[in-house]
């Protein structure tokens, strides 16, 4: 029951942050991309988790989810990794959960990063384990 309700916190939470958005529409740029970017980076887990559990009444979001893409297209963000993608850990794209990882060990990605161009906005942050959700399904 605790997943259902983070992820109800979570849309809501995504909800909000488009309300808002559109209201300003007319402010473009760095600072709405910087203020939006950890819900982005929640946001992949997020669509994951809801795709891996049809049974969770939050599949009526999907259509926030529409709007979110629109945003990373418009703002020509780049995601680093895709959720549960298993890479060589570069400390250069990814933020790890452990001190101890080294360059080129297999981690998972947790939550994607974002980037455009050569400019890391967020790094993906990764884990050396699979994460739980992503080894369950409906």
């Amino acid at each position: 029951m605790n997943l259902v309700w983070e992820i109800y916190s979570i849309c809501a939470t995504i909800g909000l942050v488009v309300l808002w958005q559109r209201k300003r529409k007319s402010q473009a740029g760095g600072d709405l991309i910087d203020r939006l970017l950890p819900l982005l980076v929640q946001y992949q887990t997020l669509r994951q988790v809801i795709e891996k559990h049809p049974d969770l009444p939050a599949q009526q979001l999907f259509p926030l989810f529409a709007i979110l893409d629109g945003l990373i297209e418009d703002w020509q963000l780049q995601p680093i990794g895709r959720v549960g993608e298993q890479v060589p850990f570069d400390p250069k794209h990814h933020q790890p959960d452990s001190p101890s990882l080294q360059p080129g060990e297999l981690v998972y990605i947790r939550f994607v990063g974002y980037r455009s161009g050569d400019t890391i906005h967020t790094p993906a942050k990764v884990s050396r384990q699979l994460p739980a959700y992503a080894l369950r399904s409906g």
